[in-house]
This record gives structure tokens, C-alpha cells and sequence, in this order.
């Protein structure tokens, strides 16, 4: 089953190719400070997604710790 027809993929494509290419006067003003609040926006989220990931793995292998030995491992047993 196709979702699109060739016809219209190279009529999306061309679509975008112009909105790149030719430009258009934006008339914004961005900020002095708006650089440093994306970078703090972005580093943010990367800690953040980074911090709920290894929380989660970390939640997944204890429910797998919990059936196989019957305890809940601390972290102190684990580097024994």
C-alpha cells in the first residue's frame, strides 16, 4: 500500500527545496540574550532526557534483579 504518490513526494520535495533556497526578510529581532537561553533550553533537555532514561533502565533491571534472586540488590552489593 503506498502512502504517496511519486507525483507528490517530488512536488513536497521541490516545495521544500523552495522555501530554503529563497529567502524572505524575517523583520525579528532576536535577543542578545536568546542564544544563551536556547543552549540552556537544550542542554536541559539532554540532561533531563538522560537522567529519565537511566531511571527507567535502572527501575527495568530491578524488576528482573527482584525475580531472579528473590532481594533488592543496593548499589553497594553490586560492586562486590
Amino acid at each position: 500500500m503506498k502512502f504517496m504518490s511519486t507525483k507528490t513526494k517530488v512536488f513536497i520535495y521541490f516545495f521544500l527545496l523552495y522555501l530554503i533556497v529563497v529567502p524572505k526578510p524575517a523583520y525579528a529581532y532576536l535577543d542578545p540574550g536568546t542564544g544563551s537561553y536556547i543552549f540552556q533550553l537544550v542542554i536541559a533537555t539532554v540532561l533531563g532526557g538522560s537522567l529519565f532514561f537511566k531511571s527507567g533502565v535502572r527501575k527495568f533491571k530491578d524488576i528482573f534483579r527482584r525475580k531472579s534472586s528473590g532481594k533488592i540488590m543496593t548499589d553497594s552489593e553490586d560492586a562486590d
